[in-house]
């Protein structure tokens, strides 16, 4: 019943939602959505509304996650790579000094 109460708030606002343009600006917007909410019968209507809560079935529900899951996954496997990279880079160029200052160059 929560997920649908959000969906619902979300849905009452969905076209001043779309017009934000930064992620600040939308976090700022959606914080106060709650408080912004005047008509209960809207709101009400909105929450049991079938049509537009069809297209949220469980099997999407669970497709969505999954795949926001690989890019987490695959987003932190890039960040450890890198930083592997850049502490190699580093070990690289740490060698590289001490043998020009060993060569004399």
């Amino acid at each position: 019943m929560l997920f649908r109460t959000a969906l619902a708030i979300f849905k009452l606002f969905e076209a001043q939602i779309l017009e934000l343009e930064s992620f600040e600006t939308a976090f700022m917007f959606v914080s106060k959505l709650p408080r912004q909410v005047t008509d209960i019968d809207a709101f009400i209507d909105a929450c049991f509304d079938k049509i537009w809560l069809m297209r949220f079935h469980r099997a999407k529900i669970n497709s969505l996650r999954r795949m926001i899951a690989e890019s987490l996954r695959q987003d932190q496997q890039f960040r450890s790579t890198r930083r592997s990279f850049s502490a190699a880079t580093s070990t690289v160029v740490s060698l590289s000094v001490q043998l020009m200052k060993r060569t004399g160059n």
